[in-house]
């Protein structure tokens, strides 16, 4: 009984055993591509938890899976390592790593003070991780932000990178500045300064006539280091300094502030008569002496009465070798301004000769003109006088004159009536003697700084209407210090043009204001 028993309950173990593994073998059953069910227990249930259960949409990709599934995952391109560097005034140079292996481009944004961005690049930048800014000013805070875009349309932006641009350093002012007197002219000269936060552009000069007046005067080019002014008026003080510029307009600290003076040229106006300008300067009043020397050569052509020859006839190339050399001293009490011209006063003193070669006859100068000291062969003549000048526009100065002689004295412009003797006048017309006279005259430049004078003289009493006159001098010269020069003398019964050769110039007690 108890192996019936025993057996039964064996029987029983192995139909169980039977019906588990049939259950088994329908859970491994193929999975649909909708749904997954998890295994059953141990006791054969086959329901599991929801957290057990995984749908395939939501299954990670192992990392061997690529295509379309691959393309959906997240990515950042934007750049990473972004620099700005401020190493110099004016500009920011920006760099960064690239990210991406296909062709990208990029765009640079930019903020100052925590603004708002704005884009700053005109074109796409391609391929090129590197940005320099050149529209920024000095200490100023800047944030900059590089966007990629890619090829599929898709944006990134990199985070912000803050930099503070460099600071302003300005030019060195131009070293060793000197002013130097030069005739009519001041001379300046200097060496190139080192430049700052930009290159040298030029030199910005300033003058003025007293040293808080000074106002920009020229911008001179970098490459200069001398620079001549020739727009001053000679024995006038003129102040200078001078500053660097550099390409951005930004100037450095001045120089030194300089006074010169420039020399005025070693002559007056006119060739023989006195004017009211201190060596041709109306803007000076002062005293100072002129001495000129004058010498006429001879005749070049001319028609007059002959001393052998009762008729009028040509004449040509006739030496004369007639010198006057004549000093005036003279004060200027009213300086030129707005319709004023300039007034002078002073005395003239001059001595007359001729060279034995030059006579008219084989005599002497004393013995065929019989006046002075016969040993030394001169003749004195002086008087006083009183002028007035004016300066024109366009460099142009006029002057006008009167002169008186001593009664008891040779006057100074009997030189005129031997003059006239020179040239073969007849003694048979009587030229007076003139006590006094007037004269007039004209300067005006004609090409570089060198200009023509005219001087129109005449005798007052030699000529029974002055203001038409019969008998007159009239000296015009080339304004060169000594030089070749044409006159022209009328007489009443004749003419002559005469060849001669000048020089004037200035002596200054106290020159300079």
């Amino acid at each position: 009984m108890k192996k019936l028993i025993l057996f039964t309950a064996v029987m029983v173990l192995m139909l169980s055993a039977v019906s588990a593994n049939t259950n088994t073998a329908e859970a491994v059953a193929p999975v649909t591509q909708t749904s997954r069910t998890a295994p059953a227990d141990i006791t054969g249930n086959t329901s599991a938890p929801a957290a057990f259960k995984v749908t395939s949409a939501a299954r990670a990709l192992p990392e061997s899976v690529t295509g379309a599934a691959r393309a959906a995952e997240p990515r950042n391109l934007a750049p990473s390592n972004v620099n700005a560097a401020a190493y110099t005034a004016g500009k920011i140079e920006l760099s960064w790593d690239r990210k991406a292996t296909e062709h990208v481009y990029y765009n640079v944004y930019r903020n100052i003070d925590d603004g708002p961005f704005e884009k700053i690049n005109k074109d796409k930048i391609s391929n090129d991780e590197k940005y320099t800014d050149t529209e920024v000013t000095t200490s100023t805070s800047y944030g900059y932000k590089v966007e990629v875009l890619g090829g599929d349309g898709s944006v990134y932006m990199s985070p912000v990178k803050k930099v503070v641009s460099a600071k302003m350093i300005l030019p060195k002012p131009p070293s060793n500045f000197k002013a130097y007197q030069d005739i009519e002219n001041v001379v300046l000269k200097w060496m190139t300064p080192a430049q700052g936060s930009y290159a040298v552009s030029g030199y910005n000069l300033y003058r003025g006539k007293t040293a808080g007046s000074l106002k920009f005067y020229k911008f001179i080019k970098v490459s200069e280091t001398k620079y001549d002014d020739i727009e001053v008026q000679p024995a006038l003080k003129y102040f200078y300094n001078m500053k660097a510029v550099d390409v951005k307009g930004n100037e450095s600290e001045t120089t030194e502030i300089l006074s010169v003076i420039p020399f005025p040229r070693p002559r007056t106006g006119l060739t023989l008569m006195p004017t009211a300008y201190r060596n041709n300067i109306y803007d000076n009043s002062g005293f100072n002496v002129d001495v000129s020397f004058t010498y006429y050569i001879g005749t070049i052509f001319g028609e007059h009465p002959g001393l052998d020859m009762p008729d009028k006839s040509a004449d040509v190339f006739d030496k004369i070798g007639l010198s006057v050399l004549t000093a005036d001293a003279k004060g200027t009490v009213i300086n030129e301004f707005d319709s004023w011209p300039s007034l002078g006063f002073g005395a003239a003193f001059s001595l007359l000769f001729q060279d034995q070669l030059g006579a008219s006859d084989p005599t002497s100068f004393s013995e065929s003109i019989n006046l002075g000291d016969e040993d030394s062969g001169l003749i004195p003549m002086y008087g006083i006088f009183v002028a007035a000048s004016k300066k024109l526009p366009r460099d142009i100065n006029i002057h006008a004159g009167y002169m008186l002689s001593f009664e008891n004295g040779k006057t100074q412009m009997e030189f005129m009536k031997y003059l006239s003797q020179y040239t073969r006048l007849s003694g048979e017309v009587d030229i007076p003697d003139s006590k006094s006279s007037y004269y007039l005259g004209i300067g005006m430049p004609l090409f570089d700084r060198m200009g023509i004078r005219i001087e129109y003289i005449v005798p007052w009493e030699a000529n029974s209407n002055a203001l038409l006159p019969d008998y007159y001098l009239i000296n015009t010269r080339i304004d060169r210090f000594i030089n070749f020069d044409i006159s022209y003398l009328h007489y009443p019964g004749g003419y002559a043009w005469l060849g001669y050769i000048s020089f004037r110039f200035t002596v200054f007690p106290n020159p300079y204001k």
